[in-house]
């Protein structure tokens, strides 16, 4: 099983390379079978100050660390969501697994 974050997508001024959306996927997957949300954030612009960061210089981990203090608690909240919506699909795929149809002639 596998889950975490990812940035999927980049929103950024095309004069200055300010990013003004950041949209990032939180996804947990077993199998084949995969439960995901997503979230975005927006920047507003109000010209670059001492601690802009060029487009170019941008890792993925500060992007995330962007997203994580815009989200505050809602983080855990999402990832708790996620978490029990593929723990109920294990759960009723598991379930329908020890039952079959049929008949024995």
């Amino acid at each position: 099983m596998k889950r975490g974050w990812q940035i999927t997508n980049a929103t950024r001024r095309t004069d200055n390379g300010f990013v003004t959306n950041v949209t990032c996927v939180y996804a947990q997957t077993a199998f084949n079978h995969i439960e995901k949300i997503s979230y975005t954030i927006i920047n507003d612009y109000n010209g670059l100050d001492d601690d802009f960061i060029p487009f170019e210089d941008l890792t993925h981990k500060k992007m995330l660390d962007w997203c994580f203090k815009v989200m505050g608690s809602e983080k855990k909240k999402l990832e708790t969501k996620i978490k029990n919506k593929h723990k109920e699909f294990v759960s009723n795929r598991d379930r329908q697994q020890l039952l079959v149809d049929g008949l024995p002639y």
